[in-house]
């Protein structure tokens, strides 16, 4: 998951937070085109696997790259879940 202010991820080997957290350099691949340079700050470990990072630093442009891409997952998203209901109607 993912947004303008911060991303959580998942490890299936599990995270290990430290008592005062350093910034991560993370590259982000929002498509095969398309990869953004963030500076993340781990805030929060919901349980072994799962650790939500804010953005500590990130350029107005991959800001604006990212929630670009955000928008356009949404929409695809919701065109998909329109289509499936669609399909579930004519089907009954």
């Amino acid at each position: 998951q993912a947004s303008a202010s911060g991303i959580v991820l998942e490890h299936r080997g599990g995270f290990l937070l430290p008592d005062h957290p350093t910034p991560l350099r993370l590259e982000l691949q929002l498509s095969p085109k398309l990869a953004i340079t963030v500076m993340a700050r781990p805030i929060r470990q919901f349980d072994e696997r799962l650790c939500a990072l804010k953005f500590v630093a990130i350029s107005d442009v991959d800001r604006l790259s990212l929630m670009e891409h955000l928008d356009r997952e949404e929409r695809e998203t919701q065109t998909l879940l329109e289509s499936l209901v669609a399909a579930g109607k004519l089907l009954c």
